[in-house]
């Protein structure tokens, strides 16, 4: 799953847009490339390995600096880790090879 959060009116109030999208492996098997093309402040498209997996517009506009985050989550609707799988690094690790930025530029 992909999403953008808007959250002009606070937590309580925010305005998600979930692209739901299921990987074809797991992502623990290989390296995989993700994209995130954040063509203007009302449209976001997202990529794996190449190939566009879908496109959202946003909550509200995406008018401000943006900047990358990287991480992994624990979602309940999945159960909560036991202290094993917390301590185990093949299930609670995350590598990242590389990362590559570009900021589109008028060029008319």
């Amino acid at each position: 799953m992909t999403n953008t959060h808007f959250f002009k009116e606070g937590w309580d109030k925010d305005r998600k847009t979930p692209l739901n999208w299921k990987m074809p492996s797991p992502s623990s098997r290989e390296y995989h490339i993700y994209g995130v093309w954040w063509k203007d402040e009302h449209s976001v498209a997202f990529y794996h390995n190449g190939t566009k997996i879908g496109e959202v517009t946003t909550g509200g506009p995406f008018d401000e600096p943006q900047y990358m985050f990287f991480d992994t989550e624990v979602f309940t609707w999945h159960g909560w880790p036991t202290q094993a799988s917390l301590l185990d690094p093949a299930k609670n690790t995350m590598l990242v090879d590389w990362v590559r930025a570009w900021q589109l530029e008028d060029i008319n």
